[in-house]
């Protein structure tokens, strides 16, 4: 099998597409939780590991927010408690609506971001439900920028969203081309017949229409006298 013939691939029960997203969330889900984990067991308290000097450390952080802190002016109206059950709902919200969206998709070219988008959601409401935060430990710099720091989830979440794009703004266009030679090639020769007629009589009347909505110009037997003069 090819692979665009792959990602073509359509799941053919409600089940297949189950065992798809269960099987993400089970692998990704799974591994960034066991990292986390890791890294609240071996950094917290620690100093940050340099994995490449001026641009790469492991630094523990615990993040009451979420991606780049966007929800931090909510700190002058919540206390702590309350801005972790806005901040579940919140996450769990937005899981469940890119839920609904993936069994929605037919294919795997739209199945695999959203199972990828859903997957990293999961990491953080889940590690966020068991500790009231959530772990992060990537941090990307050089010299004074420093990018906000992330896990794996995030990881999981942008390649998601990329993908997504890629897949909405590059693939559509083939897929509804796709959709109309699928439907028109299942027509039958009457059908196609009765669709050529209709066409037919539809573009006549506009013809007609058009030349009745035609001004006349009451000025050109005048202009006509004119010339022969």
């Amino acid at each position: 099998m090819k692979f665009k013939e792959f990602l073509e691939f359509r799941p053919k029960c409600a089940f297949c597409k189950i065992a798809i997203l269960f099987s993400f969330i089970i692998v990704l889900t799974g591994a960034d939780l066991v990292v986390k984990e890791i890294a609240y067991n071996n950094l917290r308290g620690q100093e940050d590991v340099v994995v490449i000097p001026g641009f790469w450390n492991f630094k523990y952080v615990e993040n009451d927010d979420i991606g780049f802190s966007i929800l931090s002016w909510l700190n002058k109206y919540l206390n702590k408690n309350q801005k972790w059950l806005f901040m579940v709902f919140l996450q769990a919200s937005g899981s469940i609506v890119v839920i609904v969206f993936y069994f929605l998709s037919q294919n795997l070219k739209q199945l695999i971001p959203l199972a990828l988008i859903i997957s990293g959601a999961l990491g953080n409401l889940i590690n966020r439900i068991m500790k009231g935060y959530v772990v992060d430990y990537v941090m990307w710099y050089y010299k004074d920028f420093v990018w906000p720091i992330f896990n794996l989830a995030d990881v999981y979440t942008v390649i998601g969203a990329i993908l997504l794009m890629i897949v909405i703004f590059f693939f559509s266009k083939d897929d509804d081309f796709r959709l109309k030679n699928h439907v028109i090639s299942n027509l039958s020769d009457e059908e196609k017949s009765a669709i050529i007629e209709n066409l037919s009589s539809i573009e006549e009347e506009a013809q007609n229409d058009i030349l009745s909505e035609k001004p006349e110009n009451p000025d050109s037997d005048n202009i006509d006298t004119m010339d022969l003069s």
